[in-house]
Parts: structure tokens; sequence; C-alpha cells
């Protein structure tokens, strides 16, 4: 919501709730599919004040307990997750990522992960695909359209760290109407330098890959050939013959834009599809049918992916769908 008086350059909004399926429906909404369990004894809240403009969203999030997300980033945006006193955990594709008061993790659009988010406050920035892309571009003129963005994490000196909660300060400062008389101008300066400033990790910290927009255009119609035929007999040979490359070379413009391998993209997929199942079922459904039905074939390892994703076993799953019934 708009605050009163606060400025038309940039809008805020503010979501409280101490309910776990308000806060998946408001984030779902929002910002894309996801899941969040709860972990620990203390009891669930979530807070967040979020500041919007044009290129640029800076969050402030304060989480009342331990909390195991799966999400995918969206499409449009590249995100950044930097604690305040505490530090997160993320799986994406085979990496492991931590995010500390002086670590920041990168999270580019498109890619599923998995983050243990300890209670506590936390910044949360992201900046439009687009104008990061672009940024970047300029920096690299010889690879224009021919790299991708990787998750990474981006450590922060303490002045890199004092700069980054100025430009949030000031952005916030902007919303409220307080930045004595300042202007549109000063909106996309702080855009601009704060886009300035992801780039410039972003190049020194290696977070950039090569990729032609011609595999890009390969895998995201393999992604969407791959949802159309999720529970089908599935290998790398059939996605291969599909794609129109290789096996390995597959392999590498998968990683390189999504962060999996061909078939960690289709075991993510079928995860999620499951989880859905599991959710809507009213908790009559058996994991063993559900699990068969989405294509795994082997159920000792299905359960441990499925716990690796979303931090609970798939019948504590069915449990909560049970419950709400």
């Amino acid at each position: 919501m708009r605050r009163p008086g606060g400025s038309d350059l940039i809008r805020q909004t503010v979501f409280r709730t101490h309910e776990v399926d308000e806060a998946i429906e408001y984030y779902g909404g929002n910002y894309g599919w996801h899941s969040r369990v709860p972990v620990g004894k203390n009891p669930f809240t979530l807070s967040l004040s979020a500041w919007i403009g044009d290129s640029l969203v800076i969050g402030e999030i304060e989480q009342g307990c331990a909390q195991v997300i799966r999400a995918t980033a969206p499409g449009s945006m590249m995100l950044l997750h930097l604690p305040i006193d505490s530090a997160n955990h993320y799986l994406v594709g085979r990496r492991q990522l931590t995010a500390t008061p002086n670590r920041a993790v990168l999270l580019p659009a498109d890619q599923c992960y998995t983050v243990r988010s300890e209670r506590g406050p936390k910044l949360a920035a992201s900046v439009t695909t687009d104008r990061l892309v672009q940024e970047l571009e300029e920096r690299w003129p010889g690879r224009r359209g021919h790299f991708s963005i990787r998750s990474i994490e981006i450590p922060l000196s303490g002045p890199e760290r004092a700069r980054f909660d100025a430009m949030a300060r000031r952005w916030r400062a902007l919303a409220a109407n307080d930045a004595g008389g300042e202007s549109v101008t000063t909106t996309q300066r702080i855009e601009d330098e704060f886009v300035s400033f992801l780039a410039d990790r972003i190049m020194r910290d290696a977070g950039v890959q090569p990729l032609s927009p011609r595999n890009r255009i390969r895998v995201d119609r393999l992604v969407e050939w791959i949802d159309r035929h999720l529970f089908e007999p599935l290998d790398v040979e059939r996605l291969a013959a599909v794609s129109g490359i290789g096996p390995r070379g597959l392999t590498r413009i998968c990683l390189a834009a999504r962060g999996v391998t061909p078939m960690e993209l289709v075991r993510n997929r079928r995860l999620e599809a499951v989880q859905r199942a599991l959710k809507s079922s009213g908790g009559d459904a058996l994991v063993s049918h559900v699990a068969f039905d989405k294509g795994f074939n082997h159920l000792g390892r299905f359960a441990s992916a499925y716990r690796e994703a979303f931090g609970e076993a798939p019948s504590e799953t069915l449990e909560r769908a049970r419950s709400r019934a």
C-alpha cells in the first residue's frame, strides 16, 4: 500500500501475518510459487515492508521462527538476500551458498532454490533482469547477449556493507517523502547506483558465464516441453533429442541457464508436483501412490530428495493437509 503523504515515485507495501498459509498465499500471489515450512518451537510470524521503484525493490523482513523456503526466482527479477544478524543456508542446484551479515547471496532469474532462513531480521533487494543485464553488457560489450548470471555469494567489506545500508536508507526516505525535496532524478540515481554496485560485485566474484541466445531459447523451450511431458518416462537422451543437442552440451547449457542438469530440472518439477498433490489431497492420499504417479520409481531416493527440497518428509506434508481438512 502507499503510505499517506508518500512519494509517487516509490510505493511501499506492508504485509504481516501469524499464519503460514497466509504467508504462502501472499508470496505466491506477488512473487511466484513457493513453499514454506516452519522449523523449531518459536511461533510463526512474518513481517514484510517493501519499497518498490521502477527497477529496484528493497525490502525488510522479520521472521519469528526459522523456516525452510522453496522457491524459484521470478524471471523478471534478480534477488539479493542479506541477513542482519544470522546466517541463511541455500541449495541452488548443486551449489551450497551461505548468506551472513557481511556476505549476500545472489539468486538469478528462473533459478530454483531451497533456503533454511533463520529467525530474525533480513534485508532483501531485487533488480529487474533487463536493467542488470544492460549494465553488465555495457561493461562486457564483447559478450553482449552471450552470457548468463549465476548464483553466487557476494562478500561485502565493511565499507561495502555501509554503502549498501546507506542506499537502502535513502531509498526508504524517498518513499516516506522525507528526502529533503529530492526528485525523480534522485530516485533514478539511487537505482543506477545500486545496479552499478551489484554489477561490480557480480563481475568481481565470477557471477557471469557464457550462454548464447540460441542456447537460452533451447533451454526455455525444453522447460516448456518437460512441463507437458513431466510424468512420462524421461532420460537425458530423450531430452537431448528434443533439444537438438548432445547430452553433454545440453547439460552444460542447462547448468548455465537454470543452475541444474536436465534430469535435475525434471526431478525438481516432479517434486513440486508431488507437493502440490499432497497439499491438495485433504490428507486422503498415499505418499507412495502420489510419488509413483508423478514419475518417481524409487521411494527411498524420492523421500530423501523431497526432504532436502522442502524441509520436511512427504508424510509430514500429508499430515498437515489432513489437519486442515
